[in-house]
């Protein structure tokens, strides 16, 4: 079943394809290299393709653009209304965090989708997809949204979980 995350990124176009492949290179996360496509992964990130097991389903990462952009903010900013902290923290520091949370998304000026299958994805794909997620994370200024799960910031740190 597919699933999506997106990096709400406020510096523009934080990452390319070809950073993306060499990132997954050095980071040897795989026995063989993966396969990309578009193949040789190079230009702007666009879309790009990470074939990590020819038997399983690929892990797409992608910039947004325009409406697909606008409506993955949209839902980011409607889902920090369902955000929680443990209870401890009590209202007044979930306010703030939220508060924070969707000052950074309406500052967000690049959006990037990973969409994944999470039963396929071995446990090499995971730490790979989270060690791409958080240098993301961190070249862009970013926070992560995991649709219906919550919000992370750097080292994938979780700042609020999703009401469900």
């Amino acid at each position: 079943m597919s699933y999506s995350t997106y990096i709400l990124c406020q510096a523009e176009e934080p990452v390319s394809r070809q950073k993306i492949a060499d990132f997954i290179r050095d980071g040897v996360y795989f026995e063989d290299e993966p396969r990309y496509d578009p193949s040789p992964p190079t230009g702007n990130l666009g879309r790009l393709s990470i074939c990590f097991d020819p038997r399983r389903a690929p892990i797409i990462v992608e910039r947004l653009e325009s409406d697909e952009a606008a409506g993955a903010i949209e839902e980011a900013l409607d889902a920090t209304g369902r955000a929680r902290l443990p209870e401890y923290r009590g209202e007044e520091a979930r306010q703030r965090v939220v508060q924070e949370i969707r000052q950074h998304i309406q500052l967000t000026r690049d959006v990037i989708r990973f969409e994944f299958d999470r039963d396929a994805l071995t446990e090499d794909a995971w730490v790979m997809l989270d060690s791409i997620e958080n240098e993301i994370i961190k070249e862009g200024d970013g926070i992560l949204y995991a649709y219906e799960d919550g919000f992370y910031g750097a080292s994938l740190k979780v700042m609020a979980r999703i009401r469900k």
